[in-house]
């Protein structure tokens, strides 16, 4: 069984104790033995680690266009105390960020009290990822996007542009 780390959030509920019901059972000795064994234990990357304890994480698709451009993602992440940059798969795909920033069901599996979706569609993967946030604002030119969809708020502006101004501006 593998459960990724943030994929739960809180204790149960007062409900949730009531619906329990506490069965005894005789279980032959056979079934007590141990028939899984571990053949290997991964750790995730430090950044990995980074981004999941974040309250704050800015996010960072396909959207900033050119990889030049990723250095005005990092200044922006600056501008929030304690953010941390983290990126779709796509741009790990294409070697511009170590996979340790990646969010998604193939990296990390986030819950920041926000998130900043900069430039990402919103695949599937990318959802479950980052589907433990408890604010969602999407910064996209394309308001059908999945990702405007999971949003508290959406920005629809060219991303580029939208950075640009928001570091202009002091």
């Amino acid at each position: 069984m593998t459960i990724a780390p943030g994929s739960f959030t809180g204790g149960p509920s007062e409900g949730d104790a009531a619906r329990g019901e506490v069965m005894t059972m005789d279980v032959p000795p056979s079934c007590l033995q141990p028939a899984v064994r571990r053949l290997s234990m991964t750790r995730p990357a430090t950044e990995n680690r980074e981004i999941q304890g974040a309250r704050i994480v800015v996010g960072a698709g396909r959207g900033i266009e050119k990889q030049e451009n990723f250095a005005r993602m990092e200044a922006f992440t600056k501008r929030f105390a304690g953010a941390c940059l983290a990126t779709s798969r796509p741009l790990v795909d294409m070697g511009w960020v170590p996979y340790g920033r990646q969010v998604g069901i193939t990296g990390a599996t986030i819950a920041p009290d926000l998130y900043i979706a900069c430039g990402i569609s919103g695949s599937t993967q990318h959802l479950a990822g980052m589907s433990g946030a408890k604010w969602v604002v999407s910064i996209n030119k394309n308001p059908d996007a999945p990702i405007c969809r999971h949003a508290d708020l959406a920005i629809v502006a060219d991303l580029n542009a939208f950075i640009e101004a928001f570091l202009e501006s002091g």
